[in-house]
């Protein structure tokens, strides 16, 4: 062996370490040699979904081409979780079966407007209830009835006018005041007999009537005599 063959196998040591410095330097050393794994689409492009995001193939291939299949799939998981929430958001929230089949709603404030409202149309509806059915059946006994006959409307003698006003305003009286007594009652009858007051609830009667569609004819079999008495 010669003298110097110590420092040649040094030198060469220092070379191949140089070497292959330079060599990773030049080329980066992969981590993964397996090839990437990518998703391959075979089937149709499936529909948007109701958030109208499109994924195509092409842009999940964007997505992951420089990622290891690992984070390919971690995308995937991603974007189907971002497909979901936004189907939820855009779908609009169904009605509480419950809460339609009973008609359950919040109460109006105890006091406010809308109670008091409420509280009116409900009296008022029940107070006319009672007079119509007043003003029908006063009709009926004068030989008269409501029709849905606009053409067949004939005007109401005066007479006729009075007694049904009579009986409306008994009605009222009975409603507005169950304890009175008959004597005050046959007296209150009396003056608004005397003033007309009667006839003048046959009037608004007829008007209300007529404004529902509902007009006073003659019954068949009953004649009038030019304003007089049947």
């Amino acid at each position: 062996m010669s003298d110097n063959m110590p420092y040649d196998l040094v030198q060469r040591l220092v070379n191949d370490w140089q070497h292959s410095a330079s060599s990773s330097e030049a080329a980066p050393v992969q981590l993964h040699a397996e090839p990437v794994m990518q998703p391959v689409w075979t089937d149709p492009v499936p529909p948007a979904c109701r958030a109208e995001i499109s994924l195509a193939p092409e842009s999940i291939s964007a997505f992951t081409a420089g990622l290891p299949a690992v984070g390919g799939f971690i995308v995937l998981i991603a974007l189907a979780i971002v497909m979901v929430r936004a189907g939820r958001r855009m779908t609009p929230e169904s009605p509480d079966p419950m809460h339609v089949a009973f008609g359950l709603s919040s109460p109006a404030p105890f006091g406010s407007r809308e109670m008091a409202e409420l509280a009116a149309a409900e009296a008022n509806c029940h107070y006319w209830q009672f007079m119509l059915a007043a003003f029908g059946g006063a009709l009926e006994a004068e030989g008269f009835a409501l029709r849905a006959e606009p053409q067949s409307k004939v005007l109401l003698p005066y007479a006729v006018r009075t007694r049904v006003g009579i009986a409306i305003v008994k009605a009222r009286s009975r409603y507005l005041n169950p304890r009175q007594s008959d004597e005050a009652a046959e007296a209150m009858l009396r003056d608004a007999e005397e003033d007309d007051y009667t006839g003048s609830w046959t009037d608004c009667c007829q008007r209300g009537a007529e404004a529902a569609g509902w007009y006073v004819v003659r019954r068949g079999g009953h004649t009038a005599d030019n304003g007089t008495d049947l």
